[in-house]
């Protein structure tokens, strides 16, 4: 088959019309003929593909199982569960407030701000980004909110 650039002729449409003639649209319904799975079996130079009709091993299957495997739902939580836990929490005030969240201006200590301020500034203690940032504007609101701006 050529490459590149492939233009349908006249005649090679009257070929595909005559040739889908009888035959139901798209590939819903479309079966195979025994000469077309013969074919599709073979690789480019007519060779049988050596991995065909072969299947795994109980063993080689469970190497790949190992391998592969990422531990499913279960094992995703507790990976979850490690990050958090590298957190610590000694919160430096009480939540006064509903609406209230839990702000770690580093890996232990917690300040609860109102989830405005908190949602204001994107930032990530893992990753150190944003946090000085939000540190600030938290250590400002803590001021004015506790001892009004002195």
């Amino acid at each position: 088959m050529p490459t590149g650039v492939y233009i349908r002729t006249e005649e090679h449409k009257k070929h595909q019309s005559n040739a889908m003639r009888g035959k139901p649209s798209g590939m819903k319904n479309k079966h195979h003929s025994n000469e077309t799975k013969k074919n599709m079996s073979l690789n480019r130079c007519g060779v049988k593909h050596p991995r065909y009709g072969k299947r795994h091993t109980k063993e080689t299957k469970e190497k790949i199982s190992k391998s592969h495997w990422k531990g499913g739902r279960k094992l995703s939580t507790a990976r979850q569960t490690a990050v958090r836990k590298q957190f610590g929490f000694i919160p430096l005030n009480s939540c006064d407030q509903d609406g209230w969240v839990g702000h770690h201006i580093d890996f232990n200590y917690v300040i609860f701000i109102p989830e405005e301020l908190h949602k204001s500034v994107w930032h990530s203690v893992i990753k150190n980004i944003n946090m000085n940032l939000i540190n600030d504007k938290v250590y400002e609101w803590f001021m004015e909110y506790y001892f009004g701006g002195l």
